[in-house]
């Protein structure tokens, strides 16, 4: 079984600099599990 996606959720102060950070690193924002 391999595993392609990962769902973090953790309380973050700004959004807008977390998800930049996790951009950065490589990984993409999935708007239909974002709020």
């Amino acid at each position: 079984m391999e595993i392609n996606q990962i769902y973090v959720n953790l309380p973050v102060k700004d959004v807008q600099k977390t998800r930049e950070f996790w951009t950065k690193l490589g990984f993409s924002i999935n708007e239909q599990f974002s709020d």
